[in-house]
């Protein structure tokens, strides 16, 4: 009676003090679960990305980078001609480009005179363009446009005539396509020229190597259109080609690119002196007279599109193309290249710093 006596009177402090203990409690125990279960929006996704990152081992997440950079990078190639009709036979040869696997490759194929029928390789594609208005600029604009509208993004963009063939320099007996292709790969130049075989300038500089190892690219300005690859983070700032002159000389085209090559990224345009490239074909096409007019547009024009800040390191190069006497001779500073911008690309990025350029000259 006693001991119920003391419980009554106890029992009522003890609730009271439990449930002080619980309303103290509960504001923090509710905050914990909701936190716990509460679905992540965007910004708490952002925040506890970033938790991790700032708790995470420096090397991890230097190594989750390279692995997610190798997820995205394209393995597969795209190569763009024109023709009259199907694809040449020296082409559709497996050890060229008729085989998408030994390639690693998609073509696609504008005819201009008749269309084609030929389903027999499904990694080739038939444009048909009839319009004799069409020039080779045109042509080249119509490829560049359909590779793009694809889904797939290819690592390198290589426009070709369609009369190519494709040598080694040495005697190695290994087939030149497939070993052209591994180094596009391995090394991935933002734009990667294959010099025509009887150019001057290939005779006189390239079986020296420029005192560079045969495997090592050499830096060049100007640039030849029969076999040019253009890197899939640098083609868009380069293409399309500029159809203004077309009506004087089809040739300006090619010209304009290669001063928006070399000043976009400078230093990374090169040729693979390893190879050379013939075609037997030489069709007809306009080609007047460069005049000094011209020049002073084409230079205005690209002038134009220069960021002002970017100006001052670009004058030296648009003038260096003014007054040469021969633009084919701007070799630029026969460097060796192995060892590339680091990607991805970006334009302006290499300009001199300062404001006198070198070019050597045949």
């Amino acid at each position: 009676m006693v001991l119920n006596k003391l419980t009554l009177k106890v029992l009522p402090s003890v609730v009271l003090l439990v449930l002080l203990v619980v309303l103290w409690y509960l504001p923090k125990l509710h905050f914990t679960v909701a936190k716990a279960y509460k679905p992540l929006t965007e910004p708490g996704i952002m925040n506890e990305q970033a938790n991790v990152i700032e708790h995470s081992n420096l090397k991890d997440i230097t190594t989750e980078k390279t692995r997610l950079t190798t997820a995205v990078t394209p393995t597969r190639f795209i190569y763009l001609t024109q023709t009259e009709n199907c694809i040449p036979a020296d082409l559709k040869s497996p050890e060229v480009i008729g085989d998408s696997e030994a390639c690693q490759c998609d073509v696609i194929i504008l005819s201009y005179k008749k269309k084609c029928d030929d389903t027999s390789l499904p990694h080739v594609q038939y444009l048909f363009n009839s319009s004799k208005s069409t020039t080779w600029t045109v042509g080249r604009n119509l490829l560049y446009e359909a590779a793009k509208e694809r889904k797939e993004t290819y690592i390198h963009y290589i426009f070709m005539d369609d009369d190519v063939k494709l040598h080694l320099i040495s005697s190695d007996k290994q087939n030149p396509w497939r070993m052209y292709e591994e180094s596009l790969k391995t090394f991935q130049p933002a734009v990667v020229i294959i010099q025509y075989h009887n150019k001057k300038y290939s005779k006189e500089i390239f079986p020296e190597r420029v005192n560079c190892e045969p495997t090592r690219y050499v830096q060049i300005y100007f640039m030849d259109a029969i076999f040019n690859a253009f890197h899939y983070q640098a083609i868009d700032y380069i293409l399309p080609y500029t159809t203004t002159l077309d009506s004087v000389s089809w040739f300006y085209s090619q010209v304009y690119t290669n001063i928006k090559c070399n000043i976009l990224f400078n230093k990374e345009v090169v040729i693979d002196p390893r190879f050379v490239v013939e075609n037997k074909l030489h069709r007809n096409y306009t080609q007047g007279a460069f005049t000094p007019e011209h020049w002073i547009n084409i230079i205005s024009e690209i002038r134009s599109e220069v960021p002002e800040k970017y100006r001052a390191s670009v004058e030296p190069i648009l003038q260096q193309w003014l007054t040469s006497d021969d633009s084919k001779g701007l070799l630029g500073q026969q460097t060796c290249k192995r060892d590339l911008s680091v990607h991805p690309y970006r334009p302006y990025e290499n300009l001199p710093k300062n404001k006198t350029l070198v070019y050597t000259k045949t």
